[in-house]
Formats: C-alpha cells, sequence, structure tokens
C-alpha cells in the first residue's frame, strides 16, 4: 500500500484525460492519461502496483523506525 503522511491508504492511478479535473484530493497521486492509450494504463498502473508491493516491508520498517524516533 502508499501510505499519506496520515498513514492513510492512497491510490494513484491514471486518470481519464487531465488529472487536474479530479477531486482536489486525488489529483496529487494521478497522472495525466494517454489518449487511446487504454490498455497501457492498465497495464502501467498494474506494473507499479507489483512492483511496490515488493517495497512494502521496507516502507512498514522505515515508517515504525520513524515513529519511534517521534516518540524518543
Amino acid at each position: 500500500n502508499i501510505l499519506s503522511a496520515q498513514s492513510k491508504d492512497v491510490t494513484t492511478g491514471i486518470a481519464k484525460g487531465k488529472a487536474i479535473n479530479l477531486p482536489k484530493y486525488k489529483q496529487a497521486h494521478f497522472v495525466d492519461g494517454i489518449s487511446g492509450a487504454t490498455l497501457t494504463g492498465r497495464y502501467l498502473s498494474e506494473g507499479i502496483k507489483k512492483t511496490l508491493i515488493k517495497y512494502d516491508p521496507v516502507s512498514i520498517t522505515f515508517r515504525q523506525k520513524q515513529l519511534k524516533a517521534h516518540k524518543d
């Protein structure tokens, strides 16, 4: 999962059209769509998710160390 600074899940993706037309809370986590490239966008999104899942254990460890540092 991709987490925000508030440790909430963040959805990422490719917008259909311009990301600026999405709701404000989604704009920072989406990229502009590519005209005529729906399948490419789907495969790209899946590839990004699969890659980021591999880094989840590292991300969890990093966040835990940050929380511990704040408490100390």
